[in-house]
């Protein structure tokens, strides 16, 4: 919608200067007539990306809650509180799951995307932890093969990894991985209170222990 709109405010724009081109550019008048049709034209442009902005909102708002809208929620709220916890500056996905033709795919394994990484990554060590990886599920979906070996291979490496089943449950592990001492001071509060790479679903917590 926003590409469809700029397009148009392209052709309007063009129009405008080729009238003022093609008309005498001593009459004042005219010039000025020309400068409020390209104002408008930018009015226009602008209410029409804010409605396609607030349209995206509304859909998310009304969305049916998957993996995608739970991992979402969670981006979300980083980045409201990201004041409070400097280090959600730097949450990031990494973006190896989604459909994908054939040759973006070949193309994207190529450049170094690998199956199994997991969801979110927050690169900051924080207690006895280099860093940490949550892995965000929904409903009745399960770890692949691939995830669960890199969820294993990166808690034995130092990081603190969780499964996440919810927006809720993926906070929580945040903010308590952030409230840990930093590498300086980690004989206070250097553990987690969950048992690393666990599963956090429906309010228990099961598995883990590396």
């Amino acid at each position: 919608m926003i590409l469809s709109v700029t397009a148009a405010v392209v052709l309007l724009l063009a129009a405008a200067v080729k009238r003022n081109d093609g008309g005498q550019r001593g009459e004042t008048h005219k010039e000025t007539k020309n400068i409020g049709e390209v104002s408008s034209c930018t009015q226009v442009a602008d209410t029409m990306t804010g409605t396609a902005e607030r349209r995206g909102k509304m859909n998310m708002q009304y969305a049916m809650r998957s993996e995608d809208t739970e991992q979402i929620a969670v981006i979300q709220w980083a980045r409201y509180n990201v004041n409070h916890y400097p280090e959600l500056k730097w949450l990031h996905h990494c973006p190896n799951g989604g459909s994908r033709n054939r040759l973006e795919a070949v193309k994207l394994k190529q450049m170094g995307v690998k199956a199994g990484v997991s969801d979110l990554c927050l690169p900051y060590p924080k207690g006895i932890y280099c860093g940490l990886y949550i892995e965000m599920k929904y409903g009745d979906n399960r770890q692949t093969d691939s995830q669960k070996e890199f969820l294993e291979d990166m808690a034995e490496a130092g990081h603190f990894v969780a499964t996440c089943y919810s927006t809720e449950e993926a906070i929580n592990v945040i903010t308590e991985y952030l409230s840990l001492a930093g590498r300086r001071h980690m004989e206070h509060n250097g553990r987690m209170s969950l048992p690393n790479n666990c599963i956090l679903k429906n309010g228990e917590v099961k598995g883990g222990g590396v």
